[in-house]
């Protein structure tokens, strides 16, 4: 941990989740959680369309850092919340597209352990995530669907037509630049009857990860993000544009190999899982007492070891219906970071591990501030 960039734990009452609580509120659906009163606020004017866009990794940090007060996204600024824990795409987004905390979705990280294929596997593609090889399932979706917000709301109020936006990465037939998702969503709140339109844009949190955070090439895509999101909104009529996002990113200074902690990997019975800044770990019975020791030797000060009794005590992953697929997500600790590093483990001749210049997972304020952006287009 840094001086300038403390912990900072997730606040499930002022988050993204409250903040998707609020719509679904807004469109007669009760939530379990506690809506945003910013939000609802600014929802009780009853715009014609609703448009909830997310930016892959544009936390509070480099938006801050890269806009001045007067740049439009600053100006229509609210304030910081939270986002969920690990502050990482798979949970994050699976909270936003299923109003439910991660501890009830059990989408844990980028990769983790699926019990019917006994191996770790890539949650978004379904391979094996220390093989890169296929593991006969597309993605984690195959085994632990959810039911999307667009569905919930369309089933509650048949009058609203509603629709997801994403980039050709994610979505076959997708968009593959930031003017054309824009255009894309613009005719959408065009149509007649009310819309509510998700959408999802991959920057800066990819030009993060290949340059850092901090990088000129970051600070450019999030001044794309700006005029783009202005534009939008100076053509957008009757909409309330919400604008977040799913995480922030710290600068990586170290990668560290458990193979370079002494006897720690020798304790694993099963390979890492999750993120490389939140690393669920499968410890052998016999083996916890040297395990904690060679994490206290190699590791403490720059990771928190947490075990899963204390993760879920605590509530780092929210509050609500314990999956049945959590235990097996977490392991028997958690490795979280909280300063500039990343652990990692490979295969001999499998994936290796990308060496990214930032990222996100851990619980820094940089990683875990994200701004709430509300915009009213009249």
């Amino acid at each position: 941990m840094t001086k300038n960039n403390p912990i900072c734990l997730p606040n499930y009452e002022n988050g993204i989740l409250s903040v998707v609580s609020s719509v679904l509120n807004h469109y007669g659906i009760q939530s379990n959680h506690k809506t945003d009163e910013l939000t609802d606020s600014y929802l009780t004017k009853q715009y014609k369309n609703v448009i909830l866009f997310i930016c892959d990794g544009m936390g509070t940090n480099i938006l801050e850092n890269t806009l001045s007060t007067a740049g439009f996204l600053r100006q229509h600024c609210q304030k910081s919340i939270t986002t969920v824990f690990p502050s990482a795409t798979v949970p994050a987004t699976t909270s936003i597209y299923s109003e439910l905390p991660p501890i009830s979705h059990a989408w844990l990280g980028w990769c983790g352990y699926i019990a019917e294929k006994d191996k770790i596997v890539d949650l978004f593609t379904g391979n094996d995530s220390y093989t890169g090889e296929t593991t006969g399932i597309k993605s984690f979706a195959d085994v632990n669907p959810y039911t999307h917000i667009t569905t919930l709301i369309k089933k509650q109020c048949k009058d609203v037509n509603t629709s997801v936006v994403m980039p050709h990465k994610i979505a076959h037939n997708g968009i593959k630049t930031l003017h054309k998702l824009t255009t894309e969503v613009l005719n959408k709140t065009h149509q007649e009857g009310r819309q509510f339109v998700v959408a999802y844009w991959p920057e800066p949190d990819h030009t993060e990860h290949c340059f850092g955070p901090d990088s000129a090439e970051a600070i450019t895509q999030v001044r794309v993000i700006n005029r783009r999101i202005k534009r939008l909104a100076q053509q957008a009529k009757d909409t309330l544009i919400i604008v977040t996002a799913d995480h922030g990113q710290t600068r990586i200074n170290q990668n560290i190999d458990v193979k370079d902690c002494g006897e720690m990997e020798s304790c694993f019975y099963r390979p890492m899982g999750l993120e490389a800044r939140c690393c669920s770990v499968y410890v052998k019975s016999d083996k916890k007492d040297l395990f904690e020791r060679e994490f206290q030797h190699y590791l403490a000060g720059d990771f928190l070891l947490i075990s899963r009794e204390e993760a879920l005590k605590s509530n780092l992953f929210g509050v609500g219906e314990k999956h049945k697929r959590i235990d097996d997500m977490l392991g028997d600790y958690l490795i979280v970071a909280i300063s500039d590093k990343v652990l990692f483990q490979e295969y001999e001749d499998g994936v290796l591990y990308p060496r990214f210049l930032g990222t996100h997972g851990g619980l820094t304020q940089e990683e875990m501030l994200v701004p709430l952006i509300l915009i009213p287009c009249e």
